[in-house]
């Protein structure tokens, strides 16, 4: 993930991050509640009514939908259409829970830095952006999680450095998006290279990813550190490859993600839990991670809070 498996910064003064920050939402058709409800189609993939997770809603959800923060762009998982409309399979996967729980979900999307405070502010109800758990965000958030996924390397067309993994990156350049390179986490690598006697891994940190790509193209850097699930557009998008990495497990520092929940929902987490147990049974998780090719993501049970061994630290 990617941007979305990022430390988060966040604060408890939540009102001040959200001046300045570009709000655009999207609205999904309300839908009626009760054993009428014959259920919605989204994406192509019909999502059934599910009464026990609807029961589960707190009365304000029920009375005035679902409102689901996320950050555009980040393809696959949030992106703009033509028609500057948020869409994705974030989008898709919260419309499907909005369609099994029968209310309405509202979508805006934030700076990724301001999702969390946009939550303790009390803006919105849920957030869904690719954002994976880890021991920061599980302080203040519950995750209702259904995939694993972690970072990947993504190299110049034909792989001119030969890395095959981060151990091959002693005296070379990686670049990386800043969000996605918490102070310490190359310490391994350092470590590992020190032991050879070979110079350190250089690191390019910067704003995007972007960024982090041009860099690739221009050779100021021989590797960029990003998400699993993205690596493989941005990739084809600008014509580099990304390096399969043998013996990580959804990549480096995978973490299972999810719906991102205050504490104090523990209704709706609840309710989200219950909806997602059935989505994923049912196979309209499969049904619309496989448009995405990220079938593969997905985890076989729906978990709440389990943080994942990536979210320690990376392993080389």
């Amino acid at each position: 993930m990617k941007k979305r498996n990022k430390l988060l910064a966040f604060t408890t003064k939540a009102g001040a991050v959200l001046s300045g920050c570009l709000l655009l939402t999207m609205m999904s058709p309300v839908l009626s509640s009760g054993a009428s409800n014959p259920g919605k189609t989204v994406d192509g993939v019909h999502v059934s009514y599910n009464a026990a997770a609807a029961k589960l809603l707190p009365a304000s959800i029920k009375a005035n939908g679902l409102r689901i923060v996320t950050s555009a762009p980040y393809p696959p998982f949030e992106i703009f259409n033509s028609n500057n409309q948020l869409t994705g399979l974030d989008i898709f996967t919260g419309q499907a829970i909005a369609a099994a729980l029968g209310v309405k979900a509202t979508f805006t999307s934030i700076d990724f830095n301001g999702v969390i405070p946009a939550l303790q502010a009390g803006k919105f109800d849920m957030l869904l952006a690719d954002t994976g758990d880890n021991t920061a965000r599980a302080k203040v958030l519950n995750f209702v999680e259904y995939d694993l996924q972690g970072q990947v390397l993504v190299v110049a067309k034909g792989n001119p450095s030969k890395i095959t993994s981060l151990k091959s990156m002693c005296g070379k350049t990686l670049a990386v998006e800043a969000a996605d390179a918490p102070a310490g986490l190359f310490n391994p690598v350092q470590a590992y290279c020190k032991a050879k006697g070979e110079s350190p891994m250089a690191i390019k940190t910067l704003p995007t990813t972007a960024d982090a790509l041009l860099a690739i193209k221009s050779g100021s850097a021989q590797a960029q550190f990003v998400g699993v699930a993205t690596a493989p557009s941005l990739a084809a998008s600008t014509n580099e490859q990304v390096v399969t990495i043998p013996g990580q497990v959804g990549g480096y520092t995978a973490l299972y993600v999810g719906a991102g929940i205050l504490h104090k929902q523990t209704q709706l987490t609840k309710a989200v839990n219950v909806a997602m147990v059935g989505l994923l049974k049912s196979g309209v998780l499969e049904a619309l991670f496989k448009k995405y090719g990220l079938q593969s993501t997905l985890i076989p049970k729906i978990l709440v809070n389990a943080i994942s061994a990536g979210g320690q630290g990376l392993k080389l």
